[in-house]
């Protein structure tokens, strides 16, 4: 592994969606040009956040042979403000889920215009929902693998917080409100959500229940449709799993029936964002690479 006073060689940058969706981010080369690993951040997060992770993975994966890119989606940060067309805002508040198939191909494409030939795609919260949507919506041949990191139920992690009485209330009112105007926001109580969003977010079934380990007769569609090697990755306390990280993998283990192989690994002591922990998952996250890329 690099001497962590080695230079880190980050290149800033923006992609353009086909749908004219700016998104910022960057990337540090590997001298081999053949396997870019294409990082998506998580709900509410940004390229920039997850500094140390961040630092160590610019380092270990070009060093290893691999392009390490990371950009922002149109969900990145809670609101933004856009003026492609007529001005609106943006943001994970007012996101659609099924748009980052969208910022998703921006970022194949980037890489391979840099002269990558596979992919991986590796995506942490929110961010694994999309990768695993991407490819199960996609098949895109260029991925090669997928790293799902704390793929956590939003579901799980609300009814943690209230009834499921609740919930569903709310879930109605959200409709409601979506229909008339799909940005009005929710009360604040109920997080910092559009109405539309807020739908998506919590609708069991819906777009965004890519993980439904919350409910029993979940449908899991697009893991059992996966084809390609995947790493699940959880971390031991994770704050949203709604029961003990080892049930939610094996869940994981049993419904990924038509990949090639997966992997999962539970990081003891450590919470959703792996804080402290980020070595041992960046040495995780390498030897993975090496056997399946």
């Amino acid at each position: 592994m690099p001497k962590p006073s080695a230079r880190i060689h980050l290149t800033l940058t923006q992609l353009t969606t086909t749908d004219g969706e700016t998104l910022a981010g960057g990337y540090v080369p590997s001298r081999r040009k053949w396997t870019a690993v294409i990082w998506l951040h998580g709900l509410t997060s940004s390229f920039e956040s997850g500094q140390i992770l961040m630092s160590q993975l610019s380092r270990i994966l070009p060093a290893a042979g691999y392009g390490y890119f990371k950009f922002n989606t149109r969900g990145a940060h809670l609101a933004d403000y856009s003026r492609r067309g007529k001005n609106r805002m943006i943001g994970s508040s007012f996101e659609k889920f099924h748009d980052s198939i969208k910022d998703v191909k921006a970022m194949i494409r980037f890489a391979r215009q840099q002269g990558y030939k596979r992919i991986i795609l590796i995506g942490h919260s929110t961010g694994a929902s999309k990768a695993l949507y991407y490819q199960w919506k996609t098949k895109d041949p260029r991925v090669k693998g997928l790293i799902l990191l704390g793929p956590a139920s939003d579901i799980a992690g609300e009814l943690k917080k209230v009834s499921k009485t609740i919930l569903f209330k709310r879930l109605k009112q959200a409709l409601a409100w979506a229909q008339r105007n799909p940005n009005r926001l929710v009360p604040t109580a109920w997080g910092p959500w559009s109405a539309s969003r807020y739908v998506s977010l919590f609708t069991p079934g819906g777009a965004e229940d890519i993980f439904p380990y919350h409910r029993l007769g979940g449908r899991w569609t697009a893991l059992r449709s996966v084809r390609v090697p995947i790493l699940i990755v959880l971390g031991e306390r994770d704050e949203y799993l709604d029961r003990p990280a080892a049930d939610v993998m094996d869940i994981f283990q049993h419904q990924a029936r038509s990949t090639q192989a997966i992997t999962t690994k539970i990081i003891p002591h450590t919470g959703h964002g792996f804080d402290k922990q980020q070595t041992q998952l960046a040495s995780i996250i390498r030897r993975w690479l090496k056997r399946y890329s």
